[in-house]
């Protein structure tokens, strides 16, 4: 951040990578200390446009949150029936 401004990168990871260290996680494995990712852009953004861009991220995440709550729930419900 310099002088009012924002730098904020984008990149890609490859999803096959994350699914794996996700998996990984859950597992209790080691996870590795770096991920390989290939910037696409950097935006630079004015701090008071990076506020409104950090609410409307937040109001996503809390939007799914109850979906990724409730879909691992009936994933649990399921696993349990199919016993």
């Amino acid at each position: 951040m310099a002088q009012g401004i924002a730098y904020l990168d984008f990149g890609f990871i490859e999803p096959a990578l994350l699914a794996k260290v996700a998996v990984d996680s859950q597992h209790g494995k080691t996870l590795p200390e770096t991920v390989e990712g290939k910037l696409a852009v950097r935006v630079s953004l004015g701090l008071d446009v990076m506020a409104r861009l950090q609410g409307q991220m937040q109001q996503v995440f809390l939007n799914i949150r109850p979906a990724l709550v409730n879909g691992a729930k009936a994933e649990q419900s399921s696993a349990i029936q199919a016993s």
